[in-house]
């Protein structure tokens, strides 16, 4: 079961998403220099591109989402069915 600091990922906005990623992606990577707020977003968006393939197969072979798929209403039947 998920702790309440887990669940607080599912509350942030894109954006406090990308920059929570970002900032844990590059905290040993630049030592002492400050990371920016875009370089932040950026390694975020690199990374989730990245792994973009697998997430789309954890999320898109999993049953519920498989079920609620073939109703094709939702968000995740849009990001399953895309290319």
């Amino acid at each position: 079961m998920p702790s309440a600091d887990d669940l607080r990922y599912l509350r942030m906005t894109p954006q406090e998403l990308e920059l929570t990623i970002g900032a844990s992606l590059l905290e040993d990577t630049f030592g002492a220099k400050p990371t920016t707020d875009v370089e932040k977003r950026s390694a975020a968006a690199e990374w989730f591109h990245a792994n973009l393939g697998r997430f789309r197969r954890g999320l898109c072979g999993n049953h519920w989402s498989a079920k609620t798929c073939s109703e094709k209403t939702s968000r995740i039947a849009t990001y399953c069915l895309a290319p």
